[in-house]
């Protein structure tokens, strides 16, 4: 209990950096960014995907089912059993309704073909990117084998055609799926949330890139190592400009005159006073 209370204190706190920094978007003067903001905090629209996502989630809270930890990545800040509950599981790993929404948001304003997700866990993320992009194909890839079970039968279920799996970890599944893509628009990395991994797999995936791709990464305030992931990546000479939404940030690689630019990001509500 008291290690969670800590490792909540801990993201409390780097959550307040973020705020600190952020701006709302009437202050942003690049109009790409500036769209992108308005897709993803002023579209109120639902869509099926986000019911379908609701009721997966509620399926996952209900399975109480023992599987083994996995052994993929820098692991659970929480959870340290070798095994863990499902449900459990889905409560802390998973996205979260909010953030699946603006991904589902972020993926249907740029309207990718070719999609690849790295870290499927139980498969939540997967439906609110993939149901927003139909006509694109999405490649997830699970390191657990039990995890990656569970997750191919969530998602089997929600009748996609677009879903292709890949159990593995990702440095031997990458090196084999990259070269047989006709290109790469859209990648989610949600996996090894460590400084080294972050920045090997981005630097893998690169080559097949185009200035029209967007390479997110989740829980750029997960550690401070991952901050530190997050403004290697920012300062990379590739990147143009990124965007940081406090729980996953993106990257860009749009040509532009203008000089390297890196936005925080929050909606209006959250600064009503201004």
């Amino acid at each position: 209990m008291l290690n969670q209370l800590a490792v909540r204190w801990q993201l409390f706190k780097r959550w307040l950096i973020f705020y600190r920094r952020a701006t709302r978007l009437r202050h942003v003067r690049n109009p790409f960014v500036l769209h992108l903001g308005k897709a993803l905090f002023q579209d109120k629209r639902w869509f099926y995907a986000f019911s379908d996502a609701a009721g997966l989630r509620d399926y996952i809270y209900q399975n109480h089912q023992l599987i083994p930890q996995s052994q993929f990545g820098a692991g659970s800040q929480i959870i340290k059993d070798k095994q863990v509950r499902i449900s459990d599981l889905g409560r802390t790993v998973a996205v979260d309704a909010g953030n699946g929404q603006l991904l589902f948001r972020l993926v249907n304003y740029l309207k990718p073909t070719q999609m690849l997700e790295m870290g499927t866990s139980l498969g939540l993320s997967a439906v609110y990117q993939a149901a927003a992009a139909q006509d694109a194909t999405f490649h997830t890839i699970e390191g657990s084998p039990a995890i990656a079970q569970l997750a191919k039968g969530h998602l089997q279920g929600m009748k996609f055609k677009n879903m292709k799996y890949y159990q593995g970890s990702f440095d031997e599944v990458l090196p084999k799926l990259l070269p047989t893509l006709p290109q790469l628009d859209y990648v989610y990395l949600d996996g090894d949330h460590s400084h080294e991994p972050t920045l090997r797999y981005f630097e893998i995936c690169l080559p097949y890139l185009n200035e029209q791709s967007a390479f997110v990464v989740a829980d750029i305030y997960w550690s401070p190592e991952m901050m530190e992931a997050w403004q290697a990546l920012q300062a990379h000479p590739s990147v143009t400009f990124s965007v940081d939404f406090y729980d996953f940030g993106v990257l860009f690689f749009r040509k532009t005159e203008e000089p390297k630019q890196h936005f925080s990001l929050i909606p209006s509500a959250w600064r009503p006073w201004i």
